[in-house]
Order: structure tokens, then C-alpha cells, then sequence
């Protein structure tokens, strides 16, 4: 599942929406990472151009792969309230 996002790059007081980018090599120290922790080695970073909500600096969220793969069923479940699925 991939979710694009159309909010422009901003700053509001503390909350910021900001473009950032995984490299491959990023992505590959990431999925070693995962991979040698019980019970994480099927959540993988890729390599792209992304955006994340900040607040006061810290990661909110994100539309990375293993951010939304640790989200999917809240995803679907909110997707088929919409009537989207």
C-alpha cells in the first residue's frame, strides 16, 4: 500500500509538514536494523522522497512504507467507513 500526500512543505507554531528523503544506503541500515529485532524483520524501509508530520521537532507520522505497515488495518478500517473499499 502506498499513500501519496499533496500537503505542501509548512510550519504552524510547533507542527511542521515537511519533504524528507530515504537514500538506499539509509534504507539498507534501517533494514538491518529491523531485521535483527524479534518480530520486525517484515517491517522494511525503501528508498524515496517522503513527508512526515513534526511537532516540536519530534516524528509524528509519516507516509513511509513501514510507517503505513504498521498502520494498514486502521487504514482499511477507516477507508471503508468512507465507503473507499
Amino acid at each position: 500500500m502506498e499513500i501519496q500526500i499533496d500537503v505542501p512543505d509548512n510550519t504552524s507554531g510547533a507542527w511542521a509538514v515537511e519533504t524528507f528523503e530515504i537514500t538506499e544506503s539509509a534504507a539498507t541500515f534501517e533494514n538491518f536494523k529491523h531485521a535483527c529485532k524479534p518480530g520486525q524483520s517484515s517491517r522494511w524501509v525503501k528508498p524515496g522522497t517522503f513527508k512526515r508530520l513534526m511537532k516540536n521537532g519530534n516524528v509524528i507520522m509519516s507516509n513511509t512504507r513501514a510507517e503505513i505497515q504498521d498502520h494498514t488495518t486502521f487504514i482499511i478500517m477507516a477507508k471503508k467507513k468512507e465507503g473507499m473499499y
